[in-house]
């Protein structure tokens, strides 16, 4: 497996920036219509791509990637600023904002988090995530009926994404609708029957019941 240059962190395949630091890949990490195999190509492939006196130009998509490792290494401050970067030269993105306010779900930051969920669906009204995450932000507030309605959404534009499932399941039990939410537990396994996570949750309600 490649490695980073800077930290030698293992890189993943296809990935356009290192998950560990955060540095881009100079060289191709998956095979293209030019594979680089001396060293003398690897010196001419990242001096076209790098100047070495100068900040390297990123993209709209370079930074969300970046971000997202960021993000991926828990290092969310630095992945929002990533993100921010990003929404500033495409803010026409939805991706950036869905991956923005998931961020900004982990760091407590609700409303922010709400915010850029519901310009992350105005710019692409046909994204199941970004109706799970936002009912994950409102689950969280104490919205029950606000996430319940998201997670429907979620499940209506994607019938076979478990977490949404799941999650409804959470909200439902919240509400005390213990039986729906056994419902939605029991969907969610038999749609990803591996995940133990879903099945420890049917238990709970279970048990919760007696």
């Amino acid at each position: 497996m490649d490695k980073c240059l800077d930290c030698k962190h293992d890189l993943k395949p296809g990935r356009k920036f290192c998950t560990n630091c955060g540095t881009k890949v100079p060289v191709p990490i998956v095979s293209s219509a030019k594979t680089i195999t001396s060293a003398q190509e690897i010196r001419t492939f990242e001096h076209s791509s790098f100047n070495e006196n100068s900040t390297p130009q990123l993209s709209a998509e370079d930074y969300c990637e970046r971000g997202n490792a960021h993000y991926e290494n828990r290092d969310y401050d630095r992945a929002i600023a990533d993100y921010n970067e990003a929404i500033r030269l495409d803010p026409n993105n939805a991706f950036s904002y869905n991956n923005r306010g998931s961020a900004y779900n982990i760091k407590g930051d609700y409303n922010q988090a709400i915010a850029d969920f519901n310009e992350a669906i105005r710019l692409d009204p046909n994204n199941a995530f970004s109706y799970n995450n936002r009912g994950l932000a409102y689950n969280i507030k104490g919205d029950y009926n606000q996430a319940i309605a998201d997670f429907n959404e979620s499940i209506r534009l994607d019938p076979n994404k478990a977490n949404s499932y799941c999650n409804r399941g959470l909200a439902y039990n919240k509400k005390g609708d213990y039986n729906q939410a056994i419902a939605d537990f029991n969907e969610a396994i038999r749609l990803d029957p591996n995940d133990v996570t879903f099945k420890q949750n049917l238990e709970k309600v279970k048990q919760a019941q007696i």
